[in-house]
């Protein structure tokens, strides 16, 4: 006897969609499918709302709505990662191991898919997100993808990084025009002009720090002594009362040039020394000309003395000699500095108070080497 339609109908359980369980179409329809094809083969496949498909159709359908969508990547990954937890049934986990083999689809793997599959499993480095993303889309695309061309793929994503940063470490060429544009402007700019309430430094006076030190000149000017360059010197339309030459301060005679000269140039030296004259000054402290120098006779420490007469110097420097002729008075050190005419520093060896008696008041006397004077 022949089982009713009704009977077959109730043996068959309701499909209930559960991929993670791999309760998919395909599982459910494999389990009834001898029912379906054999024992309601002569049942009508046409549908009761609406007539309008066929019983292939519908499996086919129901296939893509309720298969498995698991690439066969995933179910191998899957299976290899299998892990038993403490509260899980042991026979409950022999099935689950049991079905994942069977999806693992062993029979059909190649020596290649094996090498590609661990591979792939063993870049778990975020750094490898990219080359891992592109592989597994080319083993999607042809799972017979072997190591080679792994290799291949991977210089192909290297070499495209590499021309990727290259087209971004290199600067625009507006950029560059902008960038030079920019510096002639600022190049052409004007600098503010200066406060009027920032009082000006006198150009008389020795330089103290840095910052004055390209305002001043590096020597005494050679026509009057002061500390000012030869083009501002106040002398330049001065008559000297000795030489009766314009151009220098009495007592600042420059020496008599040979005859032999050029008289058309040694007339051109009575009227203002021009500011080109700038090697007069290497002149003046290679000749020595002590016939035209000025001294004056004092008493130190009661011990007659006769020292060069210069007016414009802030402090005054006897040698060695000198100091012990005076009866060697105590020395202390001293933190002033003295320069010479030619812009040289004198190295001082200290500093000495000693009693000076003609129309000159007390003052301090530095003592130096005789090797720098």
């Amino acid at each position: 006897m022949l089982p009713s339609v009704d009977g077959i109908v109730n043996s068959i359980s309701q499909f209930n969609y559960d991929p993670d369980a791999n309760v998919t179409f395909d599982t459910w329809y494999q389990r009834y499918e001898d029912l379906f094809t054999v024992d309601l083969a002569s049942q009508d496949d046409a549908w009761k709302k609406p007539r309008d498909k066929c019983f292939d159709d519908t499996i086919k359908l129901l296939r893509e709505h309720f298969g498995d969508h698991s690439s066969l990547f995933s179910i191998r990954y899957r299976c290899l990662k299998l892990t038993m937890n403490e509260n899980d049934d042991f026979l409950t986990h022999v099935g689950t191991v049991n079905r994942e083999c069977e999806r693992f689809r062993l029979r059909s793997l190649t020596d290649d898919q094996f090498k590609a599959l661990i591979l792939i499993c063993s870049l778990q480095s975020p750094r490898f997100t990219d080359i891992r993303t592109r592989l597994l889309n080319q083993l999607e695309q042809n799972p017979k993808l072997t190591l080679h061309d792994i290799a291949d793929e991977y210089q192909r994503l290297i070499n495209l990084q590499k021309d990727t940063h290259l087209v971004e470490s290199t600067p625009s060429r507006s950029s560059d025009i902008h960038a030079l544009r920019k510096s002639k402007n600022l190049s052409s700019s004007t600098p503010d002009p200066p406060s009027p309430n920032v009082p000006r430094k006198s150009t008389h006076t020795r330089p103290t720090s840095q910052n004055t030190a390209k305002k001043t000149p590096p020597s005494p000017c050679w026509h009057c002594g002061a500390w000012h360059f030869v083009k501002s010197c106040p002398y330049k339309n001065h008559r000297c009362s000795k030489c009766k030459i314009i151009g220098h301060k009495n007592g600042f005679c420059q020496p008599r040039k040979p005859r032999y000269h050029n008289p058309a140039k040694a007339r051109q030296t009575v009227g203002p020394k021009s500011p080109r004259r700038s090697l007069s000054l290497l002149a003046t402290c290679q000749v020595t000309t002590p016939g035209m120098r000025k001294y004056i006779d004092l008493q130190m420490n009661g011990h007659d003395t006769r020292l060069q007469l210069d007016t414009a110097s802030d402090i005054t420097v006897i040698s060695e000699k000198l100091w012990n002729n005076i009866g060697r008075p105590p020395i202390a050190n001293t933190s002033q500095t003295a320069v010479s005419a030619c812009g040289g520093r004198l190295k001082l060896i200290g500093e000495l108070k000693c009693s000076v008696s003609s129309a000159i008041p007390n003052s301090q006397e530095f003592a130096t080497s005789p090797r720098v004077i």
